[in-house]
C-alpha cells in the first residue's frame, strides 16, 4: 500500500526536485532513484492476487530501470558517452548511417523519458 502511494507521489515529488535543483542537476535524478527503490523494496513483500497484478509490477520496475538510465543527467554523461558511443563504435566500426539510426532511435527514447 505505502508502495503504491510512492508510485504515485514519485512523479510529483521528481517535479518539484526539477523545478528546485534544475534539470542538469543529480540531486532531481537521485530522489527519483531512491524513491523507485524504496518502492521496489515495500512492494517485494506484497502479496499478489493473481499473475496480472505480478506481471503489472513486474512491468513497472523493468520501465523504471529504463526511464532511470535514459533520463539526463545520467544518459548525456555517463550513458551515452560511456557505454553507447564506444560500444556502437565496436560494433559498427563506423559513424555510417546504421550508426546515426541507432543513435536517433535512442535520443529518441531519451526525449520519451523526460517527458514521462
Amino acid at each position: 500500500m505505502f508502495g503504491e502511494m510512492i508510485y504515485l507521489l514519485r512523479p510529483l515529488v521528481y517535479m518539484v526536485a526539477l523545478w528546485v535543483y534544475g534539470h542538469n542537476s543529480y540531486k532531481s535524478w537521485v530522489i527519483s532513484l531512491v524513491l523507485d527503490l524504496l518502492r521496489i523494496v515495500l512492494q517485494r513483500d506484497m502479496k499478489v492476487r493473481d499473475v496480472n497484478e505480478k506481471n503489472e509490477v513486474d512491468g513497472r520496475n523493468r520501465t523504471m530501470v529504463m526511464k532511470m538510465i535514459f533520463r539526463n543527467p545520467f544518459y548525456e554523461s555517463i550513458f551515452k558517452p560511456k557505454i553507447v558511443v564506444p560500444l556502437l563504435g565496436k560494433l559498427l566500426k563506423s559513424d555510417g548511417w546504421p550508426t546515426k539510426i541507432i543513435m536517433s532511435i535512442l535520443e529518441m527514447r531519451a526525449s520519451v523519458s523526460l517527458t514521462i
